[in-house]
């Protein structure tokens, strides 16, 4: 019995250092990897009958059988993270090759995305201050000067709000491609596109009152601009959830494109969330596959 496991541990080995000398001649890969993963099984299972093997242990000592099991468990795990290191980096070689110039412009995140979420809400609450302003203001004197002006800063502050989170977007969907998303990048950017958008319903419902139907009971025409601005924010965050606002209905058919460029854009959010929520597929493999020998072999 010792004599058919020696045997056979010089044929896995044999067939370890033919795969590392062959390394270079193989068209594909991904054929290393699967090597890799094979001789880490089949050492898992030698050692697994060298472990109940009843002359090996009558042979050797129980310190020298401690010693080469913990020399086959490192070199187990050795090989499955070596297998994972090259899964990681072999898998998306064609993404990263086409795009490689501009990866190291991409990796490092600015000062506008690291605090756009700050900067979009500090932009609206500008935006609904100087709003509140004018419309003080024309209570008292009635301009079309104000109205004008009134427009003008409101609809420069809310592109200022669609330039950065479109740049963000861009970003964003690099990173992706690139499998290399940032948490804090993807939440950011999703709470910023609801409030811009809810900042372009704003805007829409000042310049025209008519795009939008409230309902009869409901006249956001008596409401201040601090309260028109949360009405349009609660139609943003039901767009955004996928739930929709029964009590608030575009009247234009451009809101209504807007409306479902919003629903389909918070779609591909909520699939890369999910994306990201589950992680890499292989890696969980890998640690199942260590724990289930680890325990294989210490039993």
């Amino acid at each position: 019995m010792e004599f058919n496991d020696d045997i056979n541990t010089q044929a896995v080995i044999d067939e370890s250092s033919q795969t590392e000398l062959d390394i270079n001649n193989k068209d594909d890969p991904l054929s290393l990897i699967n090597s890799l993963v094979q001789t880490s099984v089949e050492i898992s299972s030698l050692a697994s009958r060298g472990s109940r093997s009843p002359s090996l242990v009558t042979c050797t000592t129980m310190e020298d059988e401690d010693e080469k099991r913990a020399a086959l468990v490192d070199l187990i795990t050795h090989l499955e993270d070596t297998a994972a290191l090259l899964r990681e980096y072999l898998t998306p070689i064609k993404t990263e090759s086409f795009s490689s110039s501009n990866i190291a412009s991409f990796e490092q995140t600015t000062f506008l995305l690291k605090y756009q979420l700050v900067l979009v809400v500090f932009t609206q609450l500008i935006s609904i201050l100087l709003l509140s302003l004018f419309d003080h203001l024309l209570e008292k004197v009635e301009d079309k000067g104000y109205n004008i002006l009134t427009i003008a800063c409101m609809a420069t502050l809310q592109i200022l709000n669609m330039v950065l989170v479109a740049f963000a977007t861009a970003v964003l969907s690099k990173q992706m491609l690139m499998y290399k998303v940032e948490g804090s990048l993807m939440a950011q950017t999703y709470l910023a596109t609801v409030i811009t958008m809810a900042g372009l319903y704003f805007m829409i419902f000042r310049i025209n009152p008519d795009t939008w139907d409230f309902g009869s009971a409901d006249k956001a025409k008596d409401y201040i601009a601090a309260g028109q601005f949360i009405k349009m924010l609660y139609l943003s965050v039901s767009a955004a959830t996928l739930c929709g606002a029964a009590n608030i209905q575009p009247n234009s058919w451009y809101v209504t494109l807007i409306l479902c460029f919003q629903s389909l854009v918070n779609f591909v959010y909520f699939a890369s969330i999910l994306a990201q929520t589950i992680g890499n597929y292989h890696s969980y493999t890998v640690q199942v596959r260590r724990s289930r020998s680890t325990s294989h072999l210490s039993s």
